[in-house]
């Protein structure tokens, strides 16, 4: 079958918007593939065509939520995060969570660790190994940066949770405010701390 044909794109798009609302119905392990066809209204033949089990189909899931992540991380970005401003960075974080909220709410449900393994991964590991050499070489043999990353870590985790519950009760530049005033103070310290750590001689 050819994964290029809109047949076969508007078919996956459906099977994963099903999987998405039965997971949300009845959680992960209750979901059948015959539920998800069922919503989906399709056979069990064209699910198998497209994937092996609901398993895959989660975990080509949690690959699309990083890949949308990774591609939020532009040079601009990064640019100002080097230059010392920070706020930019809350507000790309806190916008990716709301726009991709419903596939992060429900994968928060599949799989919690490997959903907080990709927010820590894009918005922290990534973009700090940009500006620290040896990034994760100083991590490992320092327990004071390891508390530090840890803490920051968490409260992306916990806050992108917050967003996705409190959505229609603050707004988005509240949201944004309050993840700089908490978080954002938190990264700066992370940053200095691992910049301390490869100015410090052997």
């Amino acid at each position: 079958m050819n994964k290029n044909d809109l047949r076969y794109i508007k078919t996956e798009s459906l099977i994963q918007d099903s999987f998405l609302h039965a997971v949300e119905e009845v959680s992960f392990e209750r979901v059948t593939v015959s539920l998800i066809c069922s919503r989906a209204r399709i056979s069990r033949f064209t699910f198998y065509a497209h994937y092996e089990d609901k398993y895959q189909l989660k975990d080509t899931m949690l690959k699309m939520l990083e890949e949308r992540l990774n591609q939020s991380i532009d040079q601009a970005l990064l640019s100002h995060a080097a230059n010392g401003n920070y706020y930019p960075s809350a507000e790309r974080y806190v916008r990716e969570i709301r726009s991709n909220s419903q596939m992060i709410k429900v994968l928060l449900l599949c799989d919690r660790t490997a959903v907080a393994t990709i927010i820590k991964g894009t918005f922290l590991d990534s973009v700090t190994a940009l500006y620290v050499d040896n990034y994760m070489d100083i991590v490992s043999k320092n327990t004071d940066v390891q508390f530090t990353r840890a803490f920051f870590s968490n409260a992306l985790v916990g806050y992108a949770e917050t967003i996705i519950s409190a959505s229609d009760s603050i707004s988005e530049h509240e949201m944004i405010r309050q993840f700089y005033t908490l978080v954002g103070h938190a990264g700066k310290y992370y940053l200095q701390q691992l910049r301390s750590k490869t100015n410090r001689k052997e």
